[in-house]
């Protein structure tokens, strides 16, 4: 289970993009437009093709905007900061830091053992 922000929602659309006709971006442009028209919400929306992605495009998306991650993820996520990863809490952030290890992409090299040294055994795992 994953906790959300109280204004916050979290939408799968996989089964709504055929039924649609239409791609991620082109419904989440309809969603966004609908929210502003029937409840007057600027909302911000990010999709991908895992719910990491997603969230990780809407925790940088502003409102009235969106973040779409379809062609090339490894593009998106190897130039951010690890800190952005969904479940990166501060003392682990701190701990790579320390390693001088600031991006997705200085993690992302490491063997999985590495990893689970620094961080301990089901840090590490997960992160990998």
């Amino acid at each position: 289970m994953q906790i959300i922000e109280p204004d916050a929602a979290v939408l799968d659309l996989t089964g709504a993009i055929p039924y649609w006709k239409r791609d991620a971006r082109g419904l989440t442009e309809l969603i966004q437009l609908r929210a502003l028209a029937l409840l007057g919400l600027h909302s911000a929306a990010g999709a991908g093709p895992n719910w990491m992605l997603a969230t990780m495009a809407c925790n940088l998306t502003p409102p009235a905007r969106r973040t779409i991650i379809d062609h090339s993820p490894d593009a998106f996520l190897r130039p951010r900061p690890v800190r952005e990863l969904p479940g990166m809490g501060r003392k682990m952030a701190t701990t790579l830091a320390s390693h001088r290890l600031h991006r997705v992409a200085d993690v992302a090299g490491l063997p999985p053992a590495t990893l689970q040294r620094l961080l301990g055994a089901p840090a590490g795992r997960t992160l990998h």
